[in-house]
């Protein structure tokens, strides 16, 4: 188990610091303990469109692009059928996975149960 969890782990060094992850950054999603919870009372389409959602959204500087998101049925075509995708989406919103906002198709990730915002850097 440790050889596998050695070959598993990468330093990246930078001009500030180095460090050891096992993960590369580009792929790091942040997720709070209670998501697993609240997925296991969600039915099997909204784990689905849940896990799609979060696989369309890409990492960002601006927290603004990385926790909205815009939804349409035909993005999911391939995962869920467009009935599907409505009661999957009403799920979510009902668990406050995702948030509505005053613009149609425009949803917000909330950032309590899982993100992929880059870590903010602090001014010392």
């Amino acid at each position: 188990m440790e050889t596998h969890v050695e070959n598993k782990s990468r330093t990246y060094v930078s001009k500030d610091m180095a460090y050891t992850s096992y993960n590369a950054p580009n792929t790091m999603y942040q997720v709070s303990n209670d998501l697993d919870e609240l997925l296991l009372t969600c039915s099997y389409h909204s784990i689905r469109l849940w896990h799609a959602i979060m696989s369309r959204v890409k990492r960002n500087q601006d927290p603004v692009k990385v926790i909205s998101i815009e939804l349409r049925s035909h993005m999911f075509s391939e995962y869920l059928s467009r009935n599907y995708y409505y009661k999957a989406l009403k799920e979510l919103v009902d668990k406050e996975l995702l948030l509505l906002t005053t613009t149609k198709c425009l949803y917000v990730i909330n950032i309590d149960y899982a993100h992929k915002l880059y870590r903010p850097k602090l001014d010392i």
